[in-house]
């Protein structure tokens, strides 16, 4: 158990997983090493079941559409007016490795940290475990439930909600250029300790994996090249616009 006693939160948007996905992250935040507050936030379908967990339960009246970063962003708000210490994330289909805030605070902490990552480990549908996952380096791009935010890295907390909805899928790529632009040192465990359940028919179709027969959705975004082209074709004052409201300038 760790001797640390610094207070974290982890902040869980849902919006109609399974129940027993949702409950298998809430039991993955109990049985961290280190104790983590969690932080639940129905996106307009709230569970009733999660009331009589020991979590917090923000309900939203609306669901926002928009890859759970709203209501991520106004758990994550919450959990910082409360005096936490350090903030981090959690898809309601994923959990999380017994040891992953553990190892994120002792880095942080060894490396004068504003903002920690780990790397993620993907997994089947069913639960098993595949490989490590290569899109991500955990600097430049990292997955937000790897992301462990602190005290002066909470002003990125509304990026999640203020990036320009047609690229609001990859948000979690602005927060990174978010916090690099302002010079905030962001460092990475290099361990695999957040458990990613793959969904998305891209992955099967391009590998030797059974295709899982529910729960699997098209990966229905653009290519970068026409998000560039996208960015390119704004006017001046369109880019300089979005870059204010996120902040980045």
């Amino acid at each position: 158990m760790s001797q640390d006693r610094r207070r974290v939160a982890i902040v869980t948007p849902y919006h109609g997983e399974p129940l027993a996905w949702i409950a298998k992250a809430h039991a993955s935040v109990r049985g961290q090493t280190h104790p983590a507050t969690h932080i639940l936030v129905g996106d307009g379908k709230p569970e009733a079941a999660v009331d009589a967990w020991d979590a917090q339960h923000i309900v939203m009246p609306a669901g926002h559409a928009d890859w759970g970063h709203t209501p991520r962003a106004i758990g994550a708000l919450s959990a910082a007016s409360q005096g936490f210490d350090a903030i981090g994330f959690l898809d309601a289909d994923n959990w999380l490795y017994p040891d992953h805030v553990e190892s994120l605070l002792a880095h942080q902490a060894r490396h004068g940290l504003e903002a920690a990552s780990s790397l993620r480990v993907m997994h089947h549908v069913d639960g098993r475990m595949l490989h490590r996952c290569q899109l991500v380096d955990g600097i430049e791009t990292f997955d937000t439930n790897c992301l462990m935010l602190f005290p002066p890295a909470y002003s990125a907390i509304g990026v999640f909600a203020l990036v320009p909805p047609r690229v609001r899928y990859i948000a979690d790529r602005w927060v990174s250029i978010w916090l690099r632009q302002r010079g905030r040192k962001v460092g990475c465990t290099r361990k695999g300790t957040v458990a990613y359940r793959v969904r998305y028919r891209y992955f099967y179709e391009t590998s030797d994996l059974p295709m899982p027969t529910e729960h699997i959705v098209d990966l229905k975004i653009p290519h970068p090249q026409e998000l560039r082209e996208w960015w390119l074709a704004l006017s001046p004052e369109e880019r300089a616009h979005h870059t204010k409201v996120m902040g980045a300038t």
